[in-house]
């Protein structure tokens, strides 16, 4: 979908043109550099319009397969990426940026705000009957915001963009996703200071499924260089050529790391059933 990421920020583009074509100083300008400035605009209008069509007809897409073929989209490996892509663009749609894509005569950008927000959403309902989908929307520390998903619904209601089971299914789901990032934050805390052998280096996380790569020795997230692997055959820390059947299993430091979260886990829970001096009559 990165077609509908070029078409928003040409959609950015415009605005901005569209401010300086109405400024006083443009008007000051020689008639030929009007011109030209007024043909370079018409240029942007046009690859804007074809830019938002075709992204608008990928999502489209995407929301039918997202129906009744879910798994592809969820695997291990891409369930974090469309959760970060979906998570991105519903904040583009009703975060506190969305006045950089409020352009004059929207529809000859072929831009459609309420349609796109329409099928992000159903997109987004249809993913979340899976678990792993609704973690990796709440571990999106750069677009994950309980507000702006909240924005999201009041815009819903408002304008009347989706029916009204919808609407109700997305308030579930944002109860739920409140409740799900709580209960991580909660467990990050109660991990306290991890030994550095046991975060993943590219993203800093706790591993669950440790893995060497062969030539750079270095030991990272199964699920991490999945994703990596999907973009480049390369070991990200040398370049050398890497391939997913490459990947050293490590067993003793997965068993490892199962203990030490289980142990902290449980001095976290021990922790809270301490009631303090305090409260006691």
């Amino acid at each position: 979908v990165w077609l509908l990421d070029e078409a928003l920020k040409q959609l950015e583009e415009v605005r901005a043109e569209q401010k300086a074509l109405s400024s006083d100083e443009f008007a000051r300008l020689p008639a030929y550099a009007r011109h030209r400035r007024e043909a370079q605009f018409i240029q942007l209008q046009r690859t804007t319009r074809s830019q938002m069509n075709l992204a608008y007809a990928s999502i489209q897409m995407i929301g039918y397969m997202s129906q009744g073929h879910r798994q592809p989209f969820l695997s291990s490996e891409l369930v974090n990426r469309v959760a970060e892509m979906i998570n991105y663009y519903i904040n583009k749609l009703n975060g506190p940026r969305v006045s950089s894509l409020k352009v004059k005569d929207p529809k000859k950008f072929g831009f459609r705000p309420k349609a796109l927000l329409r099928e992000l959403i159903r997109i987004f309902l249809n993913f979340a009957q899976d678990p792993a989908f609704l973690k990796a929307v709440a571990s999106d520390a750069r677009s994950y915001d309980p507000q702006v998903f909240k924005n999201a619904a009041s815009n819903l209601e408002r304008c009347d963009i989706v029916n009204d089971a919808e609407q109700q299914r997305f308030h579930v789901v944002l109860g739920r996703l409140e409740t799900l990032a709580q209960e991580m934050k909660r467990e990050e805390d109660a991990l306290g200071d991890v030994p550095s052998k046991y975060l993943d280096p590219l993203m800093a996380t706790v591993m669950c499924d440790p893995v060497m790569l062969p030539q750079s020795k270095v030991v990272v997230d199964r699920a991490v260089i999945k994703r990596h692997l999907l973009n480049s055959t390369t070991d990200p820390f040398n370049r050398s050529v890497l391939h997913i059947e490459d990947l050293v299993e490590m067993p003793k430091l997965r068993s490892e790391i199962l203990a030490f979260v289980e142990s902290r886990k449980k001095i976290a829970a021990a922790k809270a059933k301490v009631i303090p001096e305090d409260s006691k009559d």
